[in-house]
């Protein structure tokens, strides 16, 4: 599959995902992680940002930034506010050297890193996400995995806003 269609295949998963839970205080948002494909050498996955109020959040690596939104409008038929980001990484391999094309966006925009890496590099060693389902901290900064050999950064609320670069 090429990233395009993975792409296509993370936003059609949007509407399938999360649901609102009455115990999440006003300081904290919840995060889901959903897998929409994953092999050796493409991933997709969508983060849905879950909150009783809006934030501002952005993604971030250190000063590049990849998606940044201002609000989390609010779910359809609910009292949440609701935001996804999706995480699309494809790895293609020539002959002596290899590629790795990273995206990270949100209806509010995207940022793309290509990166040329050794042939035999892995997609994992370009691009990892160790985050899991939980509720977090407004306004601190979350890791949610690696990007590049730099930490990848999630933050919701507080002074969250970055330029996308």
């Amino acid at each position: 599959m090429n990233l395009p269609i993975l792409i296509l295949l993370a936003l059609a998963t949007f509407c399938m995902m999360g649901c609102g839970d009455s115990s999440l205080s006003k300081d904290s948002f919840r995060l889901i992680v959903t897998d929409v494909f994953t092999d050796d050498d493409q991933r997709v996955c969508v983060l849905t940002i879950e909150a009783r109020r809006s934030h501002g959040y952005t993604v971030f690596a250190g000063d590049d930034s990849f998606c940044a939104r201002t609000d989390m409008p609010l779910a359809a038929g609910s009292n949440w506010h609701r935001a996804k980001v999706w995480v699309a990484a494809s790895r293609i391999s020539y002959q002596d050297k290899a590629h790795v094309q990273t995206i990270i966006g949100t209806d509010g925009g995207k940022g793309k890193v290509v990166r040329e890496v050794p042939r035999t590099a892995s997609l994992n060693e370009t691009i990892s996400l160790t985050i899991r389902d939980g509720s977090y901290a407004v306004a601190s900064p979350l890791i949610i995995g690696r990007v590049d050999g730099r930490d990848l950064t999630l933050m919701v609320g507080g002074t969250s806003m970055r330029a996308v670069k």
